[in-house]
């Protein structure tokens, strides 16, 4: 993915260039930033004239008169226009995973030329139509751009005035999008970030993101060319289910033009999902009923986030494991699945699935002491249950690790519950380290978490960025797979990798994920 940052000089490329690549290199992302004037070819061929070039730019900086231009200046003019083609394409070709960030780019060298005159015509067509990566071009009131290179630069005010109106005409024929600098410098990189979110990702994506958070951070302007009639719904309602967002997607679909097929549609999943959202509520406050009047001890965790959400299954710790599994027994629940890998057993009646666990540990990595988080438990009342739930630390360590250690990826329910968590309360990450570290799946949770930054910064306004601690993991992120739904961590950070690889797979080959897949009613419906 190349971004390309054009303006005129004072306009903020070079500051928002480096302060962009920095920001992103920080979240763990593949970044290059390319200094202005670092041609790929022509950088090789102009080191054989030694001081001569310094000479020649200067004689090419006093412009030409008018229909009089050398011949050596026509042909530099034509050198850069290659060299910026084949750049572009070299980029494309071996750069794919990595985000380069260019300071100036062939919108720049037009109106450069177009000032000096040695652009017209033919000429200017050719650069118009060249191939361009994503440029956005930098704007700011021509006194503002004028204070800020008065000291290196010799041009009157006036030449700031001429080249705003050229690169803002240039920007106009290109469609290119025009960001203002004369404002702080985070809310011009914040609405870069957005360009960059709606370049990298397909509408459907960008209406799973943005519809799916339930907080209300979300930014809706990223749906502001987003034409609904063209969308793919089957996809997204599909999707919404895949990743545990049913709620939130549906019911804000509602806002947006829909045909009558798909608003029916969406109504009648919404009334199944309700339905059965409400017997799982019904399921906890019993079991937590039953578990009490016998004595045992227990927490739900990963199964109740803090907003709304239809769980497919129920994750229940206790203390007392035989005594649990017949006391479910007795109430009509049936074993219906062992797993070696993990310490659990899944029981299930009237089509809940409760997983019983005796130890909190997957892949055969253990992540926390089964007492002291039993210990560490907290009476909560959900949509009107009361319900052991862990305390927001231990509940933020399993969900990262859950996601780590058994997903391999990161679903937007998953990453909804952390964001959640993490702008919610105060934590000592450092113990959350030191568990991970421990189990030994720091590294995966590292580059977890610098998922979960990348993807508040393109499409939560940043709310949680500051309070999640800088990491750094061992593998670099293509910013380009960040912004699907379902975000897999790099097959090099896992501990299964074989098997991890064949889920990966399966994923890409059928669409199909091993632990979320949309809910039997839904694709029923569809």
């Amino acid at each position: 993915m190349i971004l390309a940052l054009s303006g005129n000089d004072g306009s903020g490329k070079t500051t928002l260039a480096r302060r962009l690549s920095t920001l992103m290199r920080d979240c763990g992302v593949d970044v290059e930033y390319r200094e202005e004037f670092k041609y790929l070819l022509l950088s090789y061929g102009l080191r054989l004239f030694g001081s001569r070039v310094e000479q020649e730019r200067r004689r090419f900086l006093e412009g030409s008169e008018e229909g009089k231009v050398e011949f050596k200046h026509r042909l530099w003019v034509l050198a850069v226009l290659f060299n910026s083609i084949v750049e572009n394409l070299w980029f494309k070709a071996f750069r794919r995973g990595r985000l380069t960030v260019l300071d100036r780019c062939l919108v720049d060298h037009l109106a450069s030329f177009e000032y000096l005159g040695y652009v017209r015509g033919f000429t200017r067509k050719l650069f118009l139509n060249a191939p361009k990566p994503l440029v956005v071009v930098l704007d700011a009131d021509p006194k503002v751009m004028y204070e800020r290179k008065k000291r290196t630069h010799r041009y009157p005010l006036r030449f700031y005035r001429v080249q705003r109106l050229r690169y803002l005409q240039i920007a106009k024929e290109l469609k290119l999008p025009v960001v203002e600098t004369d404002r702080p410098i985070e809310d011009a990189v914040r609405e870069i970030l957005r360009i960059l979110a709606v370049n990298l990702s397909k509408e459907e994506d960008l209406v799973l993101h943005v519809l799916s958070d339930p907080y209300g951070y979300a930014d809706s302007s990223l749906l502001n060319h987003v034409d609904f009639k063209k969308l793919n719904f089957r996809y997204i309602l599909l999707e919404a289910s895949r990743n545990n967002v049913e709620f939130q997607i549906y019911e804000k679909l509602t806002n947006y033009p829909l045909t009558g097929e798909v608003k029916g549609k969406t109504e009648e999943i919404r009334e199944k999902i309700g339905e059965k959202f409400r017997r799982i509520l019904k399921v906890i406050g019993d079991i937590g009923e039953l578990f009490e009047r016998r004595g045992v001890e227990y927490v739900f965790f990963k199964t109740l986030p803090p907003f709304r959400q239809l769980p497919r299954d129920l994750d229940v710790l206790v203390d007392d494991f035989a005594g649990a599994v017949g006391v479910l027994k007795e109430k009509g629940f049936r074993i219906v699945k062992t797993h070696r890998a993990h310490p659990e057993v899944s029981l299930e009646r009237d089509g809940v699935e409760i997983d019983l666990h005796w130890g909190v540990e997957w892949a055969g990595r253990r992540v926390l002491d089964e007492n002291e988080f039993l210990s560490n438990r907290v009476l909560c009342r959900v949509d009107g249950v009361d319900v052991y739930l862990p305390s927001p630390e231990y509940e933020l360590t399993v969900v990262l690790a859950h996601s780590v250690l058994q997903h391999g990826y990161l679903t937007l329910g998953e990453l909804h519950f952390i964001r959640g968590l993490v702008d919610k309360y105060r934590f000592d990450w450092k113990k959350v380290f030191i568990a991970a570290e421990r189990g030994g799946w720091l590294n995966g949770l590292n580059i977890l978490l610098n998922i979960v930054k990348v993807k508040d910064l393109l499409f939560y306004a940043g709310k949680i960025f500051g309070k999640i601690p800088g990491v750094k993991g061992e593998t670099a992120l293509n910013v380009s797979r960040l912004t699907i739904p379902v975000t897999w961590l790099p097959i090099t950070v896992l501990d299964s990798k074989s098997l991890h690889i064949l889920r990966y797979l399966l994923w890409k080959i059928c669409g199909r994920l091993p632990y979320n897949e949309p809910e039997e009613n839904i694709e029923k419906i569809l």
